[in-house]
């Protein structure tokens, strides 16, 4: 039932309106500047009226996000593959334009099935790590062995697999 009441506050707003929701839905959190390049500044004050986004400070930086992460998963439950597909990759673009964070902007190319650059995808990863999550870093570094990234990459996957405790896979990566 609260998922139905999530989607109907949702369903009642103007398309660009929506649009807009369903983009932050895909980059949160994101700055007012990615926001900008996505194409949804416009509809910010809109969405901050109505209740579903909120904007964080520290400092100088804002912050945008959901205002509930429910909002997000009906959001994103609601949209097909490709609709979420497009929103990453505008949103990896966005990131890529105002030199947005390696880790975020890799994710957001991986969830794109964009193209990336090895060296971004092993930063990304060792980023990841950086922060113990050794999932995301071993799918950052698979992604950097299927994008050409050579013996720098494999060896970086095998450090990922052997923190995942997942020693067959790292004997027999480094086999292959």
């Amino acid at each position: 039932e609260l998922q139905e009441l999530i989607a109907e506050r949702c369903d009642g707003l103007e398309a660009a309106t929506r649009a807009a929701l369903e983009t932050i839905a895909i980059a949160e959190p994101l700055t007012p500047e990615v926001a900008e390049r996505l194409g949804i500044g416009a509809q910010l004050a809109d969405l901050e009226r109505h209740g579903l986004i909120a904007i964080a400070t520290d400092g100088a930086h804002a912050t945008l996000r959901l205002s509930h992460p429910l909002f997000g998963q009906v959001l994103r439950a609601g949209m097909s593959p490709l609709r979420e597909q497009e929103l990453a990759r505008a949103h990896a673009a966005a990131l890529a334009a105002t030199g947005g964070d390696p880790l975020r902007l890799a994710i957001a190319q991986l969830a794109g099935y964009l193209a990336a650059d090895p060296s971004l995808l092993l930063d990304a990863a060792l980023r990841a790590r950086v922060v113990a999550d050794h999932a995301l870093a071993t799918r950052l570094t698979r992604a950097a062995i299927a994008a050409g990234g050579g013996a720098r990459a494999i060896v970086a996957c095998a450090e990922c697999l052997f923190w995942e405790q997942r020693f067959v896979e790292v004997i027999r990566l480094l086999d292959e």
